[in-house]
């Protein structure tokens, strides 16, 4: 049997990357800021930071 775990993609809400071996996270970065819900991830990885994961619209400044 297989000792190593492989998730789909990274556990952190908003990232699309493919997770380390044995962990559900890419980077230490998505692992540190599990619980933080973001619209761009920063993980700092190529083709990750996909902006309006989490909230859908426009993206422009909104003004109070």
């Amino acid at each position: 049997m297989d000792s190593e775990i492989h998730w789909k993609t990274c556990a952190k809400q908003g990232c699309l990357c493919d997770p380390r071996i044995n962990s559900k996270y890419c980077s230490d970065y998505c692992e540190q800021n599990k619980d933080k819900a973001e619209e761009t991830c920063g993980c700092g990885h190529i083709g990750c930071g996909a902006i309006g994961i989490l909230k859908p619209g426009p993206l422009t400044p909104q003004t109070a």
